[in-house]
């Protein structure tokens, strides 16, 4: 996983996920004031996957409000072999 690109993501996600939640809180389980938690777990699983060669959104669910404004945010196709791609530092799917 590509360490700098990994941290660029991971700010736009702590980000997108708490204005997806405080935009719309009935659509998530838990309260945003929980939202920094819960983008570091998902994170913290992003970068396991990643160490350990996997794609680093193996398990990860690209299709919530958080990951679509994030890749849009960072100029990326909605798709996981784009977001995978960037993580690792590879050139993105146009």
């Amino acid at each position: 996983m590509n360490l700098e690109r990994f941290a660029r993501w991971s700010e736009e996600y702590r980000q997108q996920l708490q204005a997806a939640v405080n935009a719309k809180p009935t659509e998530y389980a838990f309260r945003p004031e929980h939202a920094p938690q819960v983008a570091a777990r998902i994170l913290t699983s992003m970068a396991a996957s990643g160490a350990h060669n996997a794609p680093p959104m193996f398990g990860i669910n690209k299709d919530g409000r958080a990951m679509k404004a994030t890749c849009k945010a960072l100029g990326l196709k909605h798709t996981y072999t784009a977001i995978n791609a960037y993580l690792r530092g590879e050139e993105t799917p146009q």
